[in-house]
């Protein structure tokens, strides 16, 4: 995932944890539940409860590798 501003992505439709793996730049993951700063290097692993995810910059551009089960 390219994310230059922000991002919000949609999971209900999917029945499956989410792990997004930081692999350029920093930025912040923010859901309902929790909000967590990410660098480069960092994975952070997202219950399958969690319907809704929005991925924002904080440096202009921030890449994250996404994996689930589909």
């Amino acid at each position: 995932l390219d994310v230059t501003a922000s991002l919000e992505r949609d999971y209900s439709k999917l029945d499956s944890f989410k792990i997004l793996m930081c692999i350029q730049g920093k930025g912040k993951i923010v859901t309902k539940e929790f909000s967590l700063n990410v660098v480069y290097g960092e994975t952070v692993l997202i219950p399958a409860k969690i319907k809704n995810v929005t991925i924002a910059s904080d440096t202009g551009k921030v890449q994250f590798l996404e994996v689930y089960i589909n």
